[in-house]
């Protein structure tokens, strides 16, 4: 009989450990989910920070571009890990690019049409080209943009370039 009550004892105690160390595990576990949120707010507190001071920084360089440089004294100072990527940055606008040809998907009821021109084609050339190679036989239709704004060309713009009309590099156009 005492051998069985020892036995039940030693049975319940270790059960009491397991459990406590279930305990432990689900109250670190907390604790590190807990750990890992703050360390999250505190990094997009960082990122916010960062993203204020470089808006800051660049309105005061768009201000001293504006002005002449005469508000160039005025400008915050910036932290020097922020000035040296800001230095390496190239100081002129952008040159737009001169491009070569200008690729154009034609949609058709047919199924779409791929081709390239130069973009100082007209759109008659584009006409032209859809209605040689359009397997439907229709002879009359007119050509379109859907996105961004969507525009119908009509008989006026037949004799414009595609670069005039906003298709370089390259557009969608529905036939």
């Amino acid at each position: 009989v005492g051998r069985e009550h020892a036995r039940r004892t030693d049975a319940t105690g270790v059960g009491d450990v397991r459990r406590q160390r279930e305990e432990d595990a689900l109250r670190k576990s907390f604790e590190e989910a807990k750990r890992e949120r703050e360390r999250d707010a505190q990094h997009r507190a960082k990122v916010r920070a960062m993203v204020e001071e470089d808006k800051a920084r660049r309105a005061a360089e768009k201000a001293a571009a504006a002005g002449g440089g005469a508000t160039h004294a005025a400008q915050p100072a910036a932290t020097p890990a922020r000035a040296a990527p800001s230095a390496a940055a190239p100081a002129a606008p952008a040159v737009p690019k001169a491009y070569t040809e200008c690729k154009l998907q034609i949609r058709t009821a047919a199924g779409p049409v791929t081709a390239k021109f130069a973009p100082t084609d007209t759109l008659q050339a584009v006409y032209d080209h859809v209605l040689r190679t359009r397997a439907d036989g229709v002879s009359v239709f007119s050509l379109g943009t859907a996105f961004p704004p969507r525009r119908v060309f009509g008989a006026d713009a037949m004799g414009a370039t595609l670069a005039a009309l906003g298709l370089v590099p390259s557009a969608v156009l529905t036939a």
